[in-house]
């Protein structure tokens, strides 16, 4: 059963792991750097966090129809 959805929860959850990851990331740069947290270091943190969900849930659905193909 879970097994069944793991797939579709997957991609899901490392999504907002991603949004979590890229909140952390933007306060770290802005601490560091002494810099005021601008609309482009937002911009380019979100572009690069989008990149990765998107990657990773691509090979989610593909893992996910090649054990449905598997399991016909």
């Amino acid at each position: 059963m879970i097994k069944k959805y793991f797939y579709v929860i997957f991609p899901i959850v490392l999504i907002i792991v991603y949004f979590f990851f890229v909140g952390f990331q933007i306060f770290k740069e802005s601490y560091i750097n002494k810099e005021v947290i601008t609309g482009e270091l937002i911009k380019q943190t979100f572009t690069n966090s989008i990149v990765y969900a998107a990657i990773t849930a691509l090979g989610s659905l593909f893992l996910f129809y090649k054990g449905k193909k598997k399991n016909n």
